[in-house]
């Protein structure tokens, strides 16, 4: 297994290279592997029969050619949905993919930030989405290279209880109200603070630096992702998740 410098600053391809390939897909993420990125970012949440699914939105309308909750339908069902023609014909036939799927493609090629979803927390299963997660990366060996991210703090604070040493990500947006953030994060014992471009000032990099505390950034705008990643670099961020691999990489140069 290589060893990954995390110490400069990380292009995370977020949900794969998805500026040019259809997002959260195996495209995406084996062109981000491809274009040099450090790691990829991706989303988790459970289909109806508890399965582990790598889809960004709570409903499959926008990236995918079926309708209604991710939650609504079981793997088998999801796995016939196309996730790739909303994106461009050329795309048409790749699928939603599992957990396990993508860690086969570039496990121990890259470093993998999961992001579990809030909602995946609601879906009645076997075994909870936590755990579930947890037990992937163990299996496939990749406990060095993984960090697992949420908004959803409870979910945190339970993967911390099941394992010391994975390390965890807290999200913030911005609109979080009467949140100790750099207590939250004391709590969770958090590898990483990750931030919204938009929201962050050098004060905030200083701060949680001093508690070793890594500090990565996202734009939800493809528009303004160059300038974003001219100023946080500037600020001295431990990472970019990059829409545009190809622009993070020229920058960081």
């Amino acid at each position: 297994m290589p060893t990954f410098d995390l110490d400069h600053s990380l292009c995370w391809a977020h949900r794969g290279f998805s500026a040019k390939y259809p997002e959260n897909t195996l495209a995406a993420f084996e062109a981000a592997l491809e274009a040099g990125a450090d790691g990829i970012e991706l989303d988790v949440t459970l289909s109806r029969d508890g399965r582990l699914v790598v889809i960004h939105d709570e409903t499959l309308d926008r990236t995918t050619d079926g309708t209604g909750p991710v939650s609504a339908l079981d793997w088998d069902e999801l796995g016939d949905l196309d996730a790739g023609r909303w994106f461009d014909e050329a795309f048409a036939g790749q699928r939603l993919p599992s957990l396990s799927e993508v860690l086969d493609v570039v496990g121990g090629k890259m470093l993998v930030n999961i992001e579990i979803k809030p909602e995946a927390a609601c879906v009645s299963a076997d075994v909870p989405v936590e755990q579930q997660v947890l037990d992937c990366v163990r299996e496939h060996g990749l406990m060095d290279s993984v960090v697992v991210s949420s908004f959803d703090y409870s979910i945190l604070l339970r993967l911390r209880g099941l394992d010391a040493d994975l390390r965890l990500g807290t999200l913030f947006t911005g609109e979080e109200e009467n949140i100790d953030f750099r207590a939250l994060l004391q709590a969770i014992d958090a590898f990483s603070f990750h931030i919204r471009a938009a929201e962050l000032i050098p004060e905030i990099v200083d701060l949680f630096h001093e508690d070793g505390i890594k500090v990565y950034c996202w734009t939800e705008s493809y528009d303004d992702e160059a300038l974003a990643m001219e100023q946080v670099l500037e600020m001295g961020v431990d990472g970019f998740f990059a829409n545009n691999v190809e622009y993070f990489l020229a920058k960081r140069a």
